[in-house]
């Protein structure tokens, strides 16, 4: 057997260009009024979705960093993309795509974006305040003015080329509302005033709060092109809705919401509306943080499905993310944690499936026209949720769901991350995989505080789909930190029958002494692995750190078993943090590329300015050759901690142990984002 990387696909391109975009570039719109999501997707095989590095800029350095982990939003990865444009302008988004053999392709497309306030100008903007409140303050010119606490006289206005914009600081409280229009948008729902306090997400402290006391706050049925933004809605009951829907809509935006308690905060359901070939469609959910749900926090489905910078937290009897179809689509940079809380069934933090062969064969009401296939789940951070905390399978084991060419990469799994569960069982199972073509590979996987039983990676059958074939490991680092209780680990674990499956380059470390353990225990006859490693000379920067988001794997220079001890594999073009592989004459093994440029394994991506030094104790300096304007402290979990004006050395006298990330704003320049180690 081969690598991905040398095996021929005798395919034409799996993308049809569109419209929109050039030869190379497909863009969802090309022209629109801000905010503006788009998703993108890059012309490509089946193969170059895997092994080919597609990095995209978005020509949009002011849209800033996701709140979740501080990664920059004007810059992607991988074939399938999205973007959200805040700002009013003509972007010129760029696509690089590099090939295995390092052959370099550039390519560009024209967005467009206009401005709110000139498209809902005078009276197609509605601002609205409690009953009783006549302070307009901060309201557009010319906006139509309402004092009202009953929404359900608010809803009339929300017409094609109009917006609803309620006061900030304000409340109302209100039964689900049945009465809103029916149409093909462009229709806003947001926030006017001046906010305050905004936390990492850009949701602002002050931002208008609506109670459901019933039924759901806004169906999406028969509707497309709605965007609802800067509001927070709350359910202390966990019995209403927010929003839902069955049939006939698409093109959805939900931008900074915050919401606390309802049944289920954010979710649609699968059956459309095949005569009008209305599939749920365009998708997106952007900056959002939504908890405490009674069942799912997150049951959601579409073609080009868009989940990016979310929070999803606190699912009481279920799942907390539910993904039921993902057809191209995106999922990236978002927090998933805490499933069946008050319950013993055991959910997930993701459960990503697809709809049913039958449902898309099906000419009835329960059509779905697109299996679950060439999507994006990247950057994530996963927390402990049930015995199996990741699925990308079936719902079940006797359903016929085929999920294909999925790429899960740079994701972080931490089994006592986020609630936990005193009823649920403890994780056993970090990834499952049950698919086609499914890439997996720069991941880290710890499970440092909970379980006895322990799989970092499972690939096996359902004995309904057919056997998973064509899977590919690279590079992930499994973890298991705690007291074996004399049980058998597995880090990589592949099913009889299964494959072709290929595991290279996996870091499996089970520091305490067990019954039994295995970097990849391998029951099939067509799986290929090599260069893997188990409880090697390897050590991690601070791999038990009492707080799992300050937790370093980053390998060091004493790591003798995984530098340049990795199998070259051409289609593994960087590592976790994006450093790019190979650095010296070999691949390293595990999630990261140790750079013997930068102190102790720590990443430089750009040596102006230099961070020294790094890991620090007291203080750090910056060495740099601009005028620094600001320094901003970020904690790993995106909560910003301190800020420094107008100086190159930073006091860390009164900061704790960790890792964190400092955001230096250089004046005239883009602001440059560096990872620094403290040790006390």
């Amino acid at each position: 057997m081969k690598n991905r990387s040398t095996i021929t696909f005798f395919m034409l391109l799996w993308l049809v260009i569109p419209a929109h975009g050039n030869a190379q570039i497909s863009s969802s719109v090309v022209e629109g009024v801000a905010p503006l999501l788009v998703h993108f997707e890059a012309e490509c095989t089946q193969n170059e979705f895997h092994t080919s590095n597609f990095i995209w800029d978005f020509d949009d350095p002011n849209s800033g960093f996701w709140g979740t982990n501080q990664h920059s939003k004007n810059s992607a990865q991988g074939a399938i993309t999205a973007h959200l444009f805040e700002n009013p302008g003509i972007y010129t988004v760029q696509l690089q795509k590099i090939l295995e053999n390092g052959t370099t392709s550039t390519f560009n497309a024209t967005i467009t974006v206009t401005n709110p306030n000139t498209v809902f100008a005078g009276n197609l903007t509605v601002c609205v305040n409690p009953a009783g409140d006549n302070s307009f303050i901060g309201a557009p010119a010319g906006a139509l003015q309402i004092s009202t606490n009953d929404l359900s006289t608010i809803t009339q206005y929300a017409t094609s080329g109009r917006r609803i914009l309620f006061k900030r600081g304000a409340s109302w409280a209100t039964a689900g509302l049945n009465n809103w229009p029916e149409n093909g948008g462009t229709v806003i729902i947001g926030a006017y005033g001046t906010g305050t306090n905004p936390d990492q997400f850009g949701i602002f402290e002050n931002n208008p709060q609506i109670t459901v006391t019933g039924g759901t706050f806004l169906p999406l049925d028969y509707k497309q092109d709605w965007r609802i933004m800067d509001l927070q809605f709350n359910d202390p009951t966990g019995t209403f809705g927010t929003f839902g829907g069955a049939q006939s809509f698409k093109k959805w935006l939900f931008l900074r919401l915050k919401t606390n308690g309802f049944t289920v905060p954010i979710g649609w359901s699968t059956w459309n509306d095949p005569l009008g070939d209305t599939h749920a469609d365009h998708m997106g959910i952007v900056s959002c943080v939504f908890e405490n749900a009674a069942v799912n926090v997150g049951y959601v489905g579409s073609e080009r499905l868009m989940i990016l910078g979310s929070v999803f937290k606190d699912a009481q009897e279920s799942h907390v993310l539910r993904i039921w179809q993902s057809y191209k689509g995106v999922i990236s940079h978002n927090q998933m944690s805490g499933s069946s809380l008050s319950t013993n069934t055991g959910r997930h933090a993701m459960k990503f499936h697809g709809p049913t062969e039958a449902q898309i064969a099906s000419t009835e009401w329960s059509h779905l026209n697109k299996r679950t296939q060439f999507s994006i789940i990247s950057n994530n951070l996963f927390g402990s949720s049930g015995p199996w905390p990741i699925m990308i399978a079936p719902q079940d084991d006797w359903t016929d769901e085929r999920i294909s060419n999925i790429i899960f990469e740079k994701n972080q799994y931490f089994s006592d991350f986020g609630s936990q569960s005193a009823l649920s069982l403890q994780p056993s199972v970090i990834l499952t995989c049950i698919g086609t073509d499914i890439t997996v590979r720069n991941n880290i996987m710890d499970a440092t505080a909970f379980g006895t039983y322990f799989t970092g990676i499972s690939v096996r059958t359902n004995n309904v789909v057919p056997v998973p074939t064509q899977v590919y490991i690279y590079h992930n680092t499994i973890f298991k930190g705690s007291d074996p209780n004399g049980q058998i680990w597995y880090g990589i674990h592949i099913q009889d029958s299964c494959g072709p499956v290929v595991a290279r380059n996996n870091l499996v470390m089970f520091p305490y002494i067990c019954a039994g353990h295995f970097s990849v225990f391998n029951e099939s006859p067509n799986t290929e692995y090599s260069n893997n490693v188990l409880n090697g000379t390897i050590t991690f920067i601070d791999p038990l750190h009492s707080d799992p988001l300050l937790r370093s794997f980053d390998i060091n220079q004493n790591s003798i078993s995984s530098i340049n001890m990795g199998y070259l594999v051409p289609s593994v073009h960087d590592d976790f943090s994006g450093t790019p592989r190979p650095i010296d004459s070999g691949s390293d093994i595990g999630a990261y590329e140790f750079d013997p440029s930068a102190d102790i394994g720590v990443h430089l991506k750009n040596k102006n300015p230099y961070i020294y030094p790094n890991p620090a104790t007291q203080w750090v300096k910056i060495i740099c050759d601009y005028e620094i304007a600001c320094v901003e402290l970020f904690h790993s979990s995106g909560k910003r901690i301190a800020t420094f004006n107008n100086t190159h050395t930073i006091d860390f006298s009164n900061i704790s142990s960790g890792i964190y990330f400092i955001k230096i704003l250089i004046r005239d320049q883009e602001p440059i984002i560096e990872k620094v180690i403290i040790v006390k």
